[in-house]
């Protein structure tokens, strides 16, 4: 169980929340959204990681726009403190954030979000 975990804010980007993390060992930071279903990946940061990828029969639609096929889901483990377990992430293009963590981690984590000031 996933007890504390500190966020961290992007200065230029109010109101989100964000935290450290270890995927297969790599640090990056990662943005927490109780408003998506799954975990996404971002292509470049798969490559980054060098992570292999399943196909996947999945879509995604995001609020006003059309459905969309994921190619492709990745796995690999994801570390927050002293919490680790292995993840599913659809791997998808992503211009703002490279790792979006979803209700998918939470469930997982057996995590609820508090915001603080």
């Amino acid at each position: 169980m996933l007890n504390t975990i500190s966020v961290e804010k992007q200065p230029d980007v109010i109101g989100l929340m964000y935290v450290t993390v270890h995927v297969n060992g790599r640090k990056m930071l990662a943005m927490l959204h109780t408003g998506v279903t799954n975990n996404f990946l971002s292509q470049r940061e798969m490559d980054r990681l060098g992570l292999s990828v399943a196909n996947s029969t999945s879509w995604v639609k995001a609020v006003n726009s059309t459905a969309k096929p994921i190619a492709e889901v990745a796995e690999a483990t994801l570390k927050i403190g002293s919490w680790q377990e292995t993840i599913s992430m659809m791997v998808v293009p992503l211009d703002d954030f490279d790792l979006i963590l979803g209700i998918e981690f939470f469930r997982k984590a057996k995590a609820t979000p508090m915001p603080s000031p």
